[in-house]
């Protein structure tokens, strides 16, 4: 389970479930050059979004520690695609490895 601040809704056993918001308050360092690789497994602050089970789960919204966004879905804690958007507006839409690498191309 990834250690953090939580706000959100939670099930019968007392795992995040629902729609809620996960801040960590350093680099992961756990399981969740083309014209843009990433790895968001350890570069990200807040989740917010949908958890089912304690697991990141469903769409959501994953906020970067420089200040990028990506916009996906998740499954069974892994994001699996999405978009990212950058400071400077650039979009870049593409897919993620089971490392949490996104690599992903200019829309």
């Amino acid at each position: 389970m990834i250690e953090g601040a939580y706000t959100g809704e939670k099930n019968e056993e007392g795992q995040r479930h629902g729609r809620g918001i996960l801040i960590i308050p350093e680099p992961a360092e756990y399981d969740l050059d083309p014209p843009c690789k990433i790895n968001l497994i350890k570069d990200w602050e807040m989740y917010q979004g949908n958890f089912q089970a304690d697991l990141c789960h469903g769409a959501a919204t994953l906020m970067l520690r420089d200040g990028s966004k990506f916009e996906g879905e998740f499954v069974e804690g892994r994001a699996k695609a999405g978009i990212l958007v950058q400071l400077t507006g650039d979009q870049f839409a593409g897919d993620c490895d089971e490392e949490g690498n996104f690599e992903g191309y200019c829309m």
